[in-house]
């Protein structure tokens, strides 16, 4: 055999080298693909669960969001459940005040007329006769008379004024009798001595209270403190009577 020929041995045992290598290379290729194939749908499964978890993040914050928007709507709705019930229990309390008022006034005004006929059938037509019987020659009854100062501010309102040249008489009407009118009164007669008007410049002014009722023990304080006390008496009114009577007067000087 020549040289550098392959013998049929040598030849067979060269292809089945080369043979076994194909082999080999083609495993470790087929191994790198299944290992490329596996990696990619790792891959392409962790973006699909990523993907997955993005969209149920969204689905979550969507329904929040919802949830979100309909608990400020159900707030919303509340409150203006409540405002419409504030509105309507308000509404119902100012009816029930304005009932309340009305009645009040109407007593109020059944008081005022009740006061007025007092003083205007009962004791304005006896107090000069009264005053008379006790020397006061009065002259003239005025009826709801209103006393300012120099600024023509009203500083007092006086029920009845009975007067003339040389005395008057400022009378307070009431319904029933308190103690508190008692000395409400004495501050209006140092009020009208403060103040002379027209009536009373110049008069020696004495105080008197004429009401409808009236406990023994406030006529008797209102006698100590110097206060003529008028009382009905039968149809008519007389003025209450006490042996240490003194009565009190203010003297007013000339208007200014």
């Amino acid at each position: 055999m020549e040289s550098g020929t392959l013998s049929h041995e040598k030849l067979t045992e060269l292809i089945a080298e080369t043979w076994r290598f194909f082999r080999q290379n083609q495993q470790e290729l087929q191994a790198m693909y299944k290992r490329f194939q596996e990696e990619r749908e790792a891959d392409r499964l962790r973006l699909e669960e990523e993907r997955r978890q993005r969209e149920e993040e969204r689905r979550q914050r969507e329904e929040e969001r919802k949830a979100e928007k309909i608990r400020l709507e159900e707030e919303r709705r509340q409150r203006e459940e409540e405002r419409k019930q504030r509105e309507e229990a308000d509404k119902k309390r100012q009816e029930e005040w304005d009932k309340k008022l009305a009645v009040t006034n109407k007593k109020v005004a059944e008081i005022t007329d009740t006061l007025g006929l007092f003083a205007e059938e009962q004791v304005a037509p006896a107090a000069l006769r009264l005053f008379a019987d006790l020397g006061m020659n009065l002259k003239e009854v005025m009826q709801r008379v209103k006393i300012t100062n120099q600024r023509r501010e009203i500083v007092a309102e006086v029920d009845l004024l009975l007067v003339d040249d040389e005395v008057s008489v400022a009378v307070e009407v009431k319904n029933r009798l308190r103690k508190d009118d008692v000395d409400d009164h004495i501050k209006r007669l140092d009020v009208l001595q403060q103040h002379p008007s027209r009536a009373t410049a110049q008069t020696k002014l004495y105080g008197a209270i004429a009401a409808m009722i009236a406990d023994k023990s406030l006529v008797e304080y209102a006698l100590k403190k110097g206060l003529f006390v008028i009382v009905p008496s039968g149809e008519s009114v007389e003025l209450a009577a006490a042996p240490d009577f003194n009565p009190r007067f203010w003297e007013v000087g000339p208007r200014n």
